[in-house]
């Protein structure tokens, strides 16, 4: 199972441990209005533990079916949609998830009519009696505001980077702090020549592919995009002091594998298949939110400036990879690399080693 795929089943998880929760603070709700002063009283149909019921197994269900849907299907193959259109798939989808929940439900409820002795001589009746209800009217009016707001929280935790909506909330980057991080600065070749032949759609659409393509890579190798920065893509990791820091590496060369799989469509689609070059260092950062109109998390430092500037290199050594020795000598032994020696990089008064990397057991082969 990919990371990505395990990222989407754990959202899943969260939206139906988060509606379940729904289901029961609005049960204790109706529950505790029921049995106000301003009440006239509950009606001979009504109960607690039936309420409670209905209402969980509507969570239950909306979750597994609808939840899924915007998990697996609206956000992601939908993703390059406009809002308004997966705003109208939502709505349509719920409406069909609501249907099947009022089915279950009425279900419910004459089984219900008929253990408690409730005079069921008509069965349309009771289903009547059941839908007509204003409770169904507020029940679905909620749900589709649960909905909307589950699907604003989505989007939210992608425009953020998935796992930063939590850091947020929680406050983790109100006041700047330090991290220890690995960036990589990932560059495409020939950029302007590929603007000046493609033109600007055809050319947007070549890095809108190229972006979406490598994203699964990135994210399989535990990398969060940082930003992307015209044909430029920012990617990060947090160092682990005992983890699989090379991992960084073995995104670069996955991506590499990726474009060769996909060349067909780029040559079909553009007449070219992309190719690029790329930057890595580590060191501490200060990570931190920034601005007032717009607010977003940034990380600053030496780190990005001197992963920039290692990537510019890479023309001038040719070599599509190269990286600092700092970042190198944290790294695993299954690759080898070759040094290029101490350069002077700009901006920089402290020369840096750089060094290019390869697979021990293939230059394009995917690392198990």
């Amino acid at each position: 199972m990919s990371a990505r795929t395990k990222i989407q089943f754990y959202q899943l998880l969260v939206l139906l441990g988060a509606w379940m929760a729904f289901a029961i603070v609005m049960t204790l709700y109706d529950h505790l209005i029921i049995n106000s002063m301003n009440s006239n009283g509950a009606s001979s149909f009504y109960s607690f533990q039936y309420a409670l019921v209905s209402n969980c197994i509507s969570a239950m269900i909306g979750g597994l079916t609808g939840g899924s849907f915007l998990i697996f299907v609206i956000n992601t193959r939908y993703d390059t949609k406009p809002i308004i259109s997966t705003v109208l798939v939502a709505t349509v989808v719920y409406l069909g998830v609501i249907a099947i929940i009022v089915v279950v439900i009425t279900c419910i409820a004459y089984l219900h009519a008929l253990t408690n002795s409730i005079e069921v001589s008509n069965t349309w009746n009771v289903i009547k009696r059941f839908l007509s209800d204003d409770t169904r009217i507020k029940n679905i009016f909620t749900w589709y505001c649960v909905v909307a707001i589950t699907q604003v929280i989505l989007q939210i935790n992608k425009r953020f980077g998935e796992g930063n909506l939590l850091r947020i909330l929680k406050g983790q980057y109100n006041v700047a702090h330090q991290e220890r991080k690995i960036f990589m600065f990932l560059d495409l070749n020939d950029s302007t020549r590929l603007a000046e032949s493609l033109g600007d759609e055809q050319y947007h659409g070549l890095l809108r592919d190229f972006f979406a393509d490598i994203s699964d890579e990135i994210v399989n190798n535990g990398g969060r995009i940082y930003q992307y920065v015209g044909d430029e893509v920012v990617v990060q990791w947090d160092y682990q002091e005992d983890g699989p820091n090379d991992r960084c590496v073995k995104t670069f060369f996955d991506i590499k594998a990726k474009m060769s799989r996909e060349g067909v469509k780029y040559v079909n689609r553009y007449g070219v298949v992309p190719s690029f070059k790329a930057g890595l260092h580590y060191g501490r950062v200060i990570a931190g939110e920034v601005g007032t109109v717009k607010r977003e998390i940034t990380y600053s430092g030496d780190v990005l400036n001197t992963a920039a500037r290692i990537m510019s290199m890479c023309t001038r050594l040719n070599t599509d990879l190269l990286l600092s020795s700092e970042l190198a000598s944290i790294l695993g032994g299954r690759y080898e690399f070759h040094t290029h020696g101490a350069f002077a990089l700009k901006g920089k008064e402290r020369e840096v080693t750089l060094q290019s990397y390869m697979p021990l057991n293939s230059a394009l082969g995917v690392i198990a």
